[in-house]
C-alpha cells in the first residue's frame, strides 16, 4: 500500500452529485495541536484522490475537532490534514487512506500525527504539458491556477507560519462556493507528487494500489502575494495578492488587498480569498472570448512591431470609481477626465517605484482635469443624504503618472487624488426635520494602482484596482478604473 507524504497536491473543482457521499469524523491532536480559537489559527481536512492526484473535497475543522467532507465522489482517497497557527510552524499530515462507494456516508476519526519519516528528496524535472488529461483527453474546469506561499514582511514570530500556510488556506477558500469554473493545482511541492507516482510504477508496489500516470496538470496562472505587518495603534496586518503567468512570470492583474487589525488574521485570510476569487480569477473568466474569423485567403504575416523608443510626452484620458462605507452607510461614485504632461525623466540607477523592474522612467503631472462626484447616504432611522459636485483637479505632482521607457510592455504607477478639504453639498430628506443642505466630505483617491506597479501591453494604459479596507467607522472599500491614451 502506498503512503502519500504530500502537504498538498491538486484541487479539482468537479464533483458528481449522483455519486457523491459524505465522510465525517473528529480530528484528534498528536504531533500537532488544534488551534484554541479562530483568532489564533485554523485547521482543514482535504481528500486527495490516490489515482489522479486531484482533491475532491475540502472542509475546515471546527474548534471541537469535528469535520465533514460533503459531495465526495466514489474512489480511493488519502485524507490530508493541515494546521496554520500564529507563532507555530505550518504542519501537514496524511491522516488516513480510505475507499468510498457511491452515495456512501461514513465516519473516519483522524489524528494530527506524522506516521512515517519522509524519504530523501530527489529533484525531478518534467516538461510542461497541456492542461488536459493526456490519458483520456478530458479538459479540466476553467484555467489551472497555483498558489505560492506568501512572502511575510515585518512582524514578529507569530506571523512566520502564515505565509507558508496561505497556499492551503486560500485553496480551501477557493474550493468553498466557487463563483466560476477553475482548477487549483499544487506547484510548490509538485516534485514530491511526481516521485510518489514514479515509485508506484516499480515492481515493489502492488499493481492494485499504484497511482495512474498522466493526470497531473501544469498551472497556467500563479497567485502570488505578501503578508505585511503594519505597525501602529492599533496594529494592522495587510494581505496582498496578484496573478502572474506561470510560464513567463509576466504580471496578469492588478493587486487586491485586505487590511484588518492584527487580532483578526484568519478573518483577513477569508476576505482576501473572496477578493482573489471575485476580482482576479473570476474577472478573467467572465471576459468575453475573442471573435475569430477565417479569411478567404491567407495573408502574409505583418512585420514585427519595433520596440518603442520612448513613451509619449502627453497622456489624456478618463478615470472613474466607486466607494462604500458599511459603517457610515454612504456610497460615493465619480467620473473624471485628466491631461498629464511630461515633467521629468529618471535614469536606471534611480530605484523604480512600487516594485517595478529597474529601468528608465518618465514622470507625468496633471495640467488640467476635473471630476464629477455623487454622494448617497442612507442612514437607518435618520435623514437620507443626496448630492452631486464638480471638483477641479490640482495641477502638479499631487496627481501624477510614472511610466517605464524603452520597453514594449511598460510598468507604471499612477495616483490621482483630491484635497482633504474637498466637499459636496448634500440635501437632507426622508423624515421630520430632514431638510436643508450641508457640506459633506469627499473620499478622494480618484485613481490608484495601489501598492504594486501595474504592467501594460503597450503605452495605452487601461486597468482597475480594488482595495478592501478594515471594517471601521467611515472607512471605505473602493475600486478605481482608468483609461489613458498617449499623445
Amino acid at each position: 500500500m502506498v503512503t502519500l507524504r504530500l502537504a498538498a497536491a491538486l484541487f479539482l473543482l468537479w464533483t458528481s452529485p449522483a455519486l457523491a457521499g459524505t465522510v465525517s469524523g473528529k480530528l484528534a491532536p498528536g504531533t500537532a495541536k488544534l488551534p484554541k480559537s479562530a483568532s489564533t489559527g485554523r485547521a482543514q481536512v482535504l481528500a486527495l484522490n490516490i489515482d489522479t492526484m486531484a482533491y475532491g473535497a475540502a472542509a475546515p475543522v471546527a474548534r471541537n475537532g469535528k469535520y465533514s467532507l460533503s459531495n465526495l465522489p466514489a474512489g480511493k482517497w488519502a485524507l490530508r490534514t493541515s494546521v496554520v497557527a500564529l507563532g507555530r510552524p505550518f504542519a501537514a499530515f496524511t491522516s488516513a487512506a480510505i475507499v468510498t462507494k457511491p452515495g456512501q456516508r461514513r465516519s473516519v476519526p483522524l489524528t494530527l500525527k506524522r506516521s512515517k519519516k519522509p524519504r530523501k528528496k530527489k529533484k525531478v524535472r518534467r516538461p510542461h504539458t497541456a492542461n488536459i488529461n493526456p490519458k483520456d483527453g478530458q479538459a479540466y474546469a476553467g484555467e489551472a491556477i497555483a498558489i505560492e506561499p506568501f512572502l511575510v514582511v515585518g512582524g514578529d514570530a507569530s506571523l512566520a507560519g502564515i505565509g507558508k500556510g496561505m497556499g492551503v488556506m486560500q485553496g480551501t477558500e477557493l474550493l468553498t462556493k466557487p463563483l466560476c469554473a477553475y482548477t487549483i493545482v499544487e506547484w510548490s511541492r509538485r516534485a514530491e507528487i511526481e516521485r510518489e507516482i514514479a515509485l508506484s510504477q516499480t515492481e515493489y508496489i502492488d499493481p492494485a494500489t499504484k497511482i495512474e500516470e498522466g493526470h497531473l496538470i501544469d498551472p497556467e496562472i500563479i497567485v502570488k502575494g505578501r503578508v505585511e505587518d503594519r505597525p501602529g495603534t492599533p496594529g494592522r496586518v495587510a494581505m496582498i495578492a496578484w496573478l502572474v503567468d506561470a510560464k513567463t512570470g509576466a504580471r496578469l492583474s492588478g493587486d487586491v488587498s485586505s487590511v484588518m487589525l492584527d487580532d483578526a488574521v484568519f478573518a483577513n485570510v477569508r476576505r482576501l480569498g473572496q477578493l482573489i476569487m471575485r476580482d482576479l480569477i473570476c474577472a478573467r473568466a467572465k471576459k468575453p472570448a475573442p471573435v475569430t474569423t477565417t479569411p478567404a485567403a491567407p495573408a502574409p504575416p505583418p512585420p514585427s512591431p519595433p520596440v518603442p523608443a520612448a513613451a509619449t510626452n502627453v497622456y489624456t484620458g478618463t478615470f472613474s470609481g466607486e466607494a462604500y462605507s458599511e459603517a457610515a452607510f454612504v456610497r460615493q461614485t465619480w467620473n473624471g477626465t485628466i491631461r498629464l504632461d511630461a515633467a521629468q525623466d529618471s535614469a536606471p540607477p534611480v530605484p523604480p517605484p512600487n516594485g517595478a523592474p529597474a529601468g528608465s522612467y518618465r514622470t507625468f503631472t496633471a495640467t488640467s482635469g476635473s471630476v464629477d462626484v455623487t454622494i448617497e447616504g442612507r442612514f437607518p432611522g435618520n435623514c437620507a443624504l443626496d448630492g452631486t459636485g464638480h471638483i477641479d483637479l490640482i495641477p502638479g505632482f499631487i496627481n501624477q503618472l510614472i511610466v517605464q521607457l524603452d520597453v514594449p510592455n511598460p510598468a507604471y504607477v499612477l495616483a490621482f487624488t483630491g484635497l482633504p478639504t474637498d466637499v459636496v453639498q448634500v440635501t437632507r430628506s426622508g423624515g421630520p426635520g430632514c431638510s436643508g443642505t450641508s457640506p459633506f466630505p469627499v473620499f478622494s483617491p480618484w485613481a490608484s494602482t495601489g501598492m504594486l506597479a501595474h504592467t501594460a501591453p503597450s503605452f495605452a494604459l487601461s486597468d482597475f484596482q480594488a482595495v478592501l479596507t478594515p471594517e471601521a467607522p467611515f472607512d471605505y472599500d473602493y475600486t478605481t478604473r482608468w483609461s489613458l491614451s498617449p499623445g
